[in-house]
């Protein structure tokens, strides 16, 4: 497969885990709190599908956990600040 040699060392994870556990869809979710005045906060989502189909799956529905976890914290520091 061509795409692996210019996928990043969290896309190539996602496939090792899906070949380790034998699934067809990986999404990984990640989340920094970055140590600020702001208390900022970074959520990454990184997918993987055995297919390029199921690849664009994959990146659909981890961007969907990712909105709605965005969401969730934005509403959460409306409602206590």
């Amino acid at each position: 497969m061509g795409w692996e040699k210019s996928a990043s060392p969290e896309v190539l994870a996602a496939r090792d885990f899906a070949k380790k556990f034998d699934r067809d869809q990986v999404i990984i979710l990640s989340i920094d709190r970055v140590l600020s005045i702001d208390r900022e906060m970074r959520i990454h989502t990184v997918s993987y599908g055995a297919s390029k189909y199921l690849c664009n799956v994959a990146k659909y529905h981890g961007d969907i956990v990712q909105k709605a976890l965005i969401e969730h914290y934005e509403k959460g520091e409306k409602k206590n600040g």
